[in-house]
């Protein structure tokens, strides 16, 4: 499986390098503009991302301007959520169902780039019988291992066990990866930024002695060490990722008849679960029960440190913190992010990983504020649970003493 463990770590690099793009950009917003918006270059920076683990190509539109393949995504985004809540699947109608709203012209453009990436990968990785590392330099003299990347991966197992993945499959997995993971990621990102920003407990001072003093995060810090050093930000992401993540709801259609409370539901019944309402919700069942943080603040209510383990006293500042560590939220403690069972989510390891370097790089460099009368942020559904508005930083470079 290209997304365990194992080959998550081959993976922090590529976001370590994407980050530190960011931040170098922002710098350079700030002292051209004096503000930055956050939400596109967020975006880009997810699908930079997922470019170089999904097929080791750098796409690099945070630096060179939005890629086709990210403007196609971004249509496909749109035209989701309208059929998703489209009263008639007019999208199934015989030869001309799927261009009705303009997504068969751009999922037609991306299966082409789709197949075209994977003819090169398997011919630049096919070398005598063994994989070859890419000749593209990223950043830092440092290179793109094909065979590290997902597709590489998945190509490399294939031909480990014989057996041979039909390129459409291919294609599905390499698509689902833009799907599922730049929007989700880019939102997280964002709301937890907008929670540090709006924050009167002192959050971001905490968080900014934890990155500051996280070792070798620019550099050798590997998935355990970033996870081991940085439980102050995965509590923040895990309680957003809980009550101001980008699933807000699963749209859903039953293969066999179901009755719900009496009501029978014939097969190809369109159905929507939410997500929001029920993490919300305290449970008697002491084994389901959603942690009450470290200053019993119910599960209603937003915690950034609701996930912290051994945090006890740190409000007077005498716990020590390499006692921290958190509390892994899971399906039985309210948290739906993720999914659960045969249908979680593949790639949690990865999205995890990539908001707490992200998060982690621009904290480590910059004390983060909202613009000036900055308008409430409110989360609005489309394709994902996403801001209303552009968020609008003022980033001051930290001191590192």
């Amino acid at each position: 499986a290209p997304f365990n463990r194992n080959h998550v770590r081959d993976y922090v690099g590529a976001v370590k390098v994407v980050a530190s793009r960011l931040v170098d950009k922002w710098g350079d917003s700030m002292k051209k503009d004096g503000v930055v918006t956050i939400n596109n270059d967020l975006l880009c920076l997810a699908m930079d991302v997922i470019s170089l683990v999904g097929f080791a190509q750098d796409m690099d539109s945070l630096r060179k301007g939005e890629h086709h393949l990210g403007l196609d995504i971004k249509a496909v985004f749109q035209k989701l959520f309208i059929r998703m809540l489209s009263p008639l699947p007019y999208w199934k109608v015989p030869v001309v169902g799927t261009y009705i709203d303009g997504m068969g012209w751009a999922m037609n453009r991306l299966v082409r780039n789709m197949r075209q990436i994977i003819h090169e990968h398997h011919s630049a990785l096919m070398v005598e019988g063994k994989f070859e590392r890419s000749s593209e330099n990223v950043q830092n003299n440092s290179v793109t291992d094909r065979s590290k990347s997902f597709l590489g991966k998945a190509l490399l197992q294939s031909k480990a066990e014989k057996s041979k993945l039909a390129e459409n499959r291919l294609i599905g997995n390499l698509l689902h990866l833009f799907i599922a993971g730049s929007e989700t990621s880019m939102n997280t990102i964002c709301s937890s930024l907008y929670e540090i920003a709006i924050d009167e407990t002192g959050l971001q001072d905490e968080l900014a002695v934890e990155v500051l003093t996280c070792s070798g995060l620019e550099n050798e810090a590997d998935l355990e060490g970033l996870n081991d050093s940085l439980p102050r930000l995965r509590s923040l992401m895990y309680e957003v990722l809980r009550l101001k993540g980008p699933t807000s709801l699963l749209a859903l259609e039953n293969a066999k008849a179901i009755e719900i409370c009496g009501t029978v539901l014939p097969p190809s019944t369109n159905l929507i679960m939410l997500f929001r309402h029920p993490v919300t919700l305290e449970s008697s069942k002491g084994h389901k029960k959603i942690p009450r943080s470290p200053r019993g603040t119910p599960s209603c209510e937003f915690c950034p440190r609701r996930w912290l383990v051994g945090a006890d006293q740190m409000e007077d500042n005498t716990q020590s913190e390499e006692k921290l560590s958190v509390l892994e939220p899971s399906f039985k403690t309210g948290f739906r992010a993720f999914g659960t069972g045969l249908r979680v989510c593949p790639g949690r390891l990865l999205a995890e990983m990539e908001v707490v370097a992200v998060l982690a790089f621009i904290l480590r460099r910059f004390e983060i504020k909202l613009q000036e009368g900055h308008s409430p942020l409110k989360l609005t559904t489309k394709f994902t649970e996403c801001p209303n508005i552009d968020i609008k930083l003022v980033l001051t470079e930290r001191s590192r003493r």
